[in-house]
């Protein structure tokens, strides 16, 4: 009885470990939502902090047969913003900032199966492209309010002071891939270029994505 118990619980085991195990060569996507906190760092001054949205998803495919190491392409839609409130000599301003941007990244993973469990680690890195194509700043006081678009040398007072179109970056981080299904992630993604003059972006990403 004991024998045959071992046997059925060995068995059971195996065949567990053969569920959460995946072919290397199998290719795999998934859709994504992502928490994107982050920050403007000008070479001179107090950065600021901006919180961010996106959505988005990520193809990877496979570079070897017998080697879990892909290929990944990411096509995704950035919302930042931020609003806060200052007060000088009694009048108060409400300070907003909104911007949209489309992003793209390629990069490359590894996949590791952790045994005898339904989790995968899958660590990356790449390069990244933004494209902003909205972006605007609004203060409000004493019931009145101005619009400036970052894109525009007339609000900007000169095309010195305009924001740019296009960013160039990388990003590095860790996935945990659960039941080949569920995924969780967070990467650091930082900008190799200027989002204006004297002006970098930088931003964490947090990942939940579903695989398919």
């Amino acid at each position: 009885m004991a024998t045959f118990a071992s046997s059925a619980f060995a068995q059971l085991m195996t065949g567990k470990s053969a569920a959460y195990a995946k072919e290397p060569s199998r290719n795999w996507t998934y859709i994504y939502v992502q928490y994107n906190p982050g920050t403007f760092s000008p070479k001179d001054g107090d950065s600021q902090s901006f919180n961010a949205f996106s959505f988005g998803s990520v193809t990877n495919w496979s570079l070897s047969k017998k080697i879990p190491l892909y290929l990944d392409m990411n096509y995704g839609l950035q919302y930042s913003f931020f609003s806060e409130d200052q007060k000088t000599y009694g009048i108060k301003t409400e300070d907003s900032f909104n911007m949209l941007s489309l992003k793209y990244a390629l990069g490359v993973n590894y996949k590791y199966d952790i045994p005898n469990t339904p989790i995968a680690i899958v660590p990356n890195a790449g390069i990244d492209l933004r494209v902003n194509f909205l972006a605007e700043r609004k203060f409000e006081s004493d019931g009145k309010s101005m619009k400036y678009n970052l894109f525009s040398s007339d609000d900007m007072g000169g095309s010195d002071y305009t924001w740019n179109i296009v960013q160039v970056g990388a990003h590095v981080g860790v996935n945990a891939l659960i039941w080949q299904k569920l995924l969780v992630g967070v990467s650091y993604q930082f900008d190799f270029t200027e989002i204006a003059k004297d002006l970098h972006m930088n931003q964490v990403n947090l990942t939940l994505g579903y695989s398919f």
